[in-house]
């Protein structure tokens, strides 16, 4: 859920006015507020640049990013207002025309604009020079006004940027061939590449007990692929 704010129309043009800006809107899923008069509007558009000092009493300058966009206003609901928006406008969905008083506008806009300031809501803002998306309520400051009855509200509003994460998934199963065995390795030697096949002498003592008792038995039973060149290394020829 998202609301659209139409902000404005402090200048006489008609054609400016939240309604007309409604009409031409193409947010039509989100929900409207408008509010009965809007005082003044700010908004505040930055580029910042990172700044290091240098031996000769200067600055340089490496990057420029730009802060969260901010927008705030005054506005207000009025208990009798002149225009009644019941097709659109958030809290005057339920106003009855016949009794405005008894409809509670300015309770119902307090409950509308809390709820969207409590639920993080993402806000459109639509005013008379642009259109901002993705703000949320950061202040809302609200004043009763008895001898006008009306509702005075002050909001400040700031950009919210979402970032998508990405995750790289790493497998937990390693081949057996990737294993050590408790008691060493199970060094096998290097192929040749002279197309004969011919394993290579094993240079290394990590081959495993078993492993060793086998080559020194073979060896010892006069098995000719098998040596053992010394306490060290161990030579398999698969070819004889």
């Amino acid at each position: 859920m998202s609301y659209t704010m139409f902000i404005g129309s402090i200048g006489s043009d008609p054609l400016t006015s939240p309604d007309v800006r409604y009409g031409q809107s193409s947010l039509t899923d989100n929900k409207v507020i408008i509010f009965d008069v809007i005082d003044s509007y700010n908004i505040t558009l930055q580029n910042e640049k990172t700044q290091y000092p240098i031996e000769s009493r200067s600055s340089v300058t490496d990057h420029i990013f730009s802060p969260d966009g901010k927008f705030s206003f005054v506005g207000r609901v009025m208990s009798s207002p002149m225009n009644l928006r019941t097709e659109y406008n958030e809290w005057d969905l339920d106003t009855n025309k016949e009794n405005l008083k008894e409809s509670q506008r300015a309770k119902r806009a307090y409950d509308v604009l809390v709820s969207a300031r409590d639920a993080k809501t993402k806000v459109t803002l639509d005013f008379e020079e642009g259109v901002l998306t993705d703000y949320v309520i950061t202040n809302l400051n609200m004043a009763r006004d008895s001898s006008f009855d009306q509702l005075t509200i002050n909001i400040d509003l700031e950009e919210m940027r979402t970032v998508t994460v990405g995750k790289t998934v790493l497998a937990l199963n390693v081949g057996d061939s990737l294993k050590n065995d408790a008691s060493g390795n199970k060094n096998k030697g290097a192929v040749s590449n002279d197309g004969k096949a011919k394993s290579q002498p094993c240079t290394t003592t990590n081959l495993n007990s078993r492993m060793k008792d086998y080559f020194e038995k073979k060896a010892a039973d006069g098995d000719d692929r098998y040596k053992v060149c010394d306490e060290s290394r161990y030579v398999f020829d698969p070819n004889k």
